[in-house]
């Protein structure tokens, strides 16, 4: 099965269908930025200098002697995947303060405002075309625009060891889980 059937959410699906979606979307969303950090080491040649876990950006990077900053967003099952694709309106909205809600940080890494102020910013993205992509590095000023289902598959297609490495410790540790969740076999 490819990412977008296991992951990405749509509308017009029974609940039944959707629920294993959302289900596997909260757990890509606890380990994508491990994941995009691995791809921005391995495919882009980051250095990845600091993890936020709060505040207008998740990563802070540096690559031939410069600074950059990196937000992620992954919203696969998000509004029924109606995020899921790159959205250059969407964007302005919340730029320009007709979405409110939870997005003051956001709006800032937008803007470049605030700590990212002078800083290159670059957006990751779940998914979206190369034009989207460049109408949002222009009218938002983005070093890059990069989609984090294509880092999963180039990671996966490149074979990448770490990757791998990643994959296997979360499987065996949703493993241990799932099985201490289980109720123990009743003797018949």
């Amino acid at each position: 099965m490819s990412l977008a059937d296991l992951l990405e959410v749509n509308k017009n699906e029974s609940e039944d269908a959707k629920k294993p979606k959302i289900f596997r979307a909260k757990i890509l969303g606890i380990i994508y930025e491990d994941i995009v950090e691995i791809g921005l080491k391995e495919l882009y040649g980051f250095n990845i200098k600091k993890r936020l876990r709060r505040g207008p950006y998740d990563f802070e990077l540096e690559k031939d002697g410069k600074q950059f900053v990196a937000e992620a967003k992954c919203w696969t099952a998000y509004l029924e995947g109606a995020k899921k694709w790159l959205d250059v309106e969407y964007l302005r909205k919340i730029r320009d303060k007709q979405i409110e809600k939870g997005m003051d940080s956001f709006r800032a890494f937008l803007k470049g405002e605030g700590d990212t102020k002078g800083k290159e910013r670059i957006l990751l993205w779940w998914n979206g075309d190369d034009e989207t992509r460049e109408t949002a590095k222009k009218e938002f000023g983005f070093y890059e625009v990069y989609y984090v289902k294509r880092i999963l598959e180039e990671l996966k297609r490149s074979g990448s060891k770490n990757m791998k490495q990643y994959v296997s410790r979360c499987k065996s540790w949703a493993v241990e889980l799932f099985d201490a969740l289980a109720p123990a076999a009743v003797p018949s």
